[in-house]
């Protein structure tokens, strides 16, 4: 099958040192907002095939079906096919332990849909911590399932998923010191691999690091710092579509609604995320020549005033845009995400502004005097995001006086605000809290209102419970009150040499000794329970 394929980053040498000899790059070598090495497949017909393996990042908020309405808005009709299981790693698929039937199970589905059926693409999405760590078992897998996804005639597909927002446990582990230096983990073992085995790389996490960046008002996590919100999900959509396609999702008129927000929200996200998409993917390379220039070098203004910058991008691609826009000084000058600067006081700064190429364009802001008004103050919030529990109020923290500005929700029913900025957290859900000023400036804080966890208790285990080597058990966890928003717990083994344990709670003994088992709740709680288990 012909594809097409951009890679300009990394040397290939370097590549194949990262994962099959003895060189690292370290996570400075990734710049995620230059141009990247992009793998990019070729549409072969209107009507593909498509297989999805993996677990929860993929069936959550069901990202097949997102790829698929995004098709049909493009005329396109594929045949989508799911082998998906909550915290399965692609070695699961590939080498299934004997004692547990369901890795049999799927590992025995998968293998006859690619010996029995024509496939044109098989996408692959591994466990979330691949790359920090069992790296070797991700490469054995890949080597394996590659021959068969070859036979089947379909062009494999790596779905690379994103780092775990900041505060989650993995980070507390120690399997990587940022969500940068989590994801440059991820990306030194999946572009090689992709380079490896001529495959295609959607890259989602890159997209996520970008979308954080630039557009932090919106969530693209659930509560469990791990899994994608609807939004996360979508933008993981349309990166899948633009690679297998080799196309911008902008434009397509498919938009999921958006949790706490309203339809025409949701439909401005929707579209900020495609763009965002679109810049991981189909404008990701260096072969986009474009510069940027300004019409003038400095740009003189008055206190109070404001003004958009003029500029024109040179040559490139038709779809080159600016991504970014930064002020040295912002306490003289700010600018927004159109280019508009407002002047605040006396003094010099430079605004930048950023190509999705990653070439940057600048000039100089004097600000000088008074235009005659007040001098306009830059409306900032303590946070743009906030997580509540039900029952509780936070004060939202402004740098100007509560008194001169006006609080809205919206979505009441789940956060209330009042006129001093105190919120209340009333029923599991989000809101957006605007907060205006005088002035007319504007600033939003997106809040999640959970129900927390109170408890946690085994209810089929007891400390100092033994079993047998190569047994499995999976363990039970009550979660207190019922009803309580985000129930996934974070597992882990003190001596996986002993006992294993996957994040559905399943355990799995592998050699005779002792190991403690701990659940740890994800609503930001962190209650946690114990069990010690011997193998025998």
């Amino acid at each position: 099958m012909k594809r097409k394929i951009r890679r300009v980053f990394l040397p290939v040498i370097i590549i194949f040192l990262v994962v099959f000899g003895a060189a690292s790059v370290q996570a400075s070598t990734w710049d995620f907002f230059g141009a990247l090495p992009n793998t990019q497949a070729k549409a072969v017909k209107k009507k593909p095939k498509i297989l999805f393996v993996g677990n929860s990042h993929t069936f959550v908020n069901n990202v097949p079906a997102m790829v698929k309405k995004l098709c049909q808005k493009d005329g396109i009709s594929p045949e989508i096919t799911t082998v998906v299981h909550g915290s399965y790693c692609l070695y699961y698929y590939a080498y299934p332990n004997k004692n547990n039937a369901t890795q049999v199970k799927l590992s025995r589905q998968l293998k006859k849909l690619l010996r029995s059926q024509k496939w044109d693409y098989v996408v692959l999405q591994d466990i979330r911590y691949s790359g920090t760590r069992k790296t070797t078992e991700t490469i054995k897998a890949v080597k394996a399932l590659q021959p068969l996804i070859k036979k089947s005639g379909a062009q494999m597909v790596f779905y690379m998923t994103w780092a775990p927002e900041a505060g989650h446990v993995d980070y507390r582990r120690g399997w990587a010191s940022s969500p940068t230096d989590y994801l440059s983990k991820k990306a030194d073992l999946f572009y090689a691999l992709a380079d490896k085995y001529h495959a295609a790389l959607a890259p989602s996490g890159i997209a996520f690091l970008r979308a954080n960046t630039l557009l932090p008002e919106i969530e693209l996590y659930s509560s469990d710092k791990n899994h994608a919100s609807a939004a996360g999900s979508y933008l993981s959509a349309c990166v899948i579509y633009a690679t297998l396609f080799d196309k911008s999702p902008e434009g397509l008129s498919y938009y999921p609604t958006i949790d706490g927000v309203s339809r025409s929200r949701s439909i401005q996200i929707g579209k900020k995320l495609q763009a965002i998409a679109a810049d991981v993917t189909v404008r990701g390379s260096r072969k986009d020549n474009a510069k940027l220039n300004f019409s003038s070098s400095q740009v003189s203004m008055k206190s109070g005033s404001k003004t958009a910058l003029s500029y024109q991008i040179i040559s490139g691609k038709k779809t080159t845009r600016i991504v970014s826009w930064k002020s040295s000084n912002p306490k003289v000058a700010s600018v927004d995400s159109s280019g508009n600067v407002t002047a605040h006081m006396a003094g010099k700064t430079t605004i930048t502004a950023k190509l999705s190429n990653n070439v940057t364009g600048s000039c100089t802001v004097v600000v000088t005097g008074s235009s005659g008004g007040t001098t306009a103050k830059q409306l900032t919030l303590d946070s743009t995001k906030l997580t509540m529990y039900v029952g509780k109020t936070k004060t939202l923290g402004t740098n100007m006086n509560a008194g001169s500005l006006k609080f809205t929700s919206s979505n009441p029913k789940v956060v209330s605000v009042n006129a001093k900025g105190q919120l209340s957290a009333k029923a599991a859900g989000k809101a957006r809290i605007t907060v205006k000023a005088k002035n007319g400036q504007t600033a939003v804080c997106t809040v999640t209102s959970i129900i927390p966890v109170k408890k946690i208790v085994f209810g089929n285990a007891k400390s100092g419970m033994s079993i047998k080597n190569g047994q499995t058990k999976r363990l039970i966890v009550t979660v207190s009150p019922s009803n309580a928003s985000v129930k996934t717990l974070e597992w882990s083994s003190s001596n996986t040499g002993v006992l294993r344990v996957s994040q559905t709670g399943k355990i799995r003994a592998v050699a005779k000794g002792t190991a403690v088992i701990t659940a740890v709740t994800t609503d930001g709680t962190n209650r946690k329970i114990q069990i010690r288990i011997k193998v025998v």
